[in-house]
């Protein structure tokens, strides 16, 4: 069973980029994301709860803070662009 929060990130972005049609944004690696992610937190609860199987549920934690702080930033329209250099940055952090 998939926690409350956990089933969340199932389909958190995914599902807006299908519901708008921009199949476009929804690459290789989101998808792989999304597909594991869920089955590794099901294991980890499981069969190693505590410990050092939470930390990568931290890490990706962390990287969705920043992820979604660069999608805020961009949303707030071309007066915030200037503030957005650090992309190449988010997409290196995010692999």
């Amino acid at each position: 069973m998939i926690s409350g929060p956990q089933s969340l990130h199932l389909g958190d972005p995914q599902i807006f980029f299908v519901l708008r049609k921009k199949n476009e944004h929804v690459s290789m690696l989101h998808v792989i994301h999304h597909g594991c992610m869920p089955m590794s937190v099901w294991f980890g609860v499981k069969f190693t709860p505590g410990g050092h199987s939470t930390f990568f549920g931290l890490v990706n934690t962390f990287v969705h803070i920043i992820m979604y702080s660069y999608y805020l930033l961009a949303a707030m329209g071309p007066q915030y662009q200037k503030y957005l250099w650090w992309k190449k940055y988010l997409t290196s952090l995010q692999m």
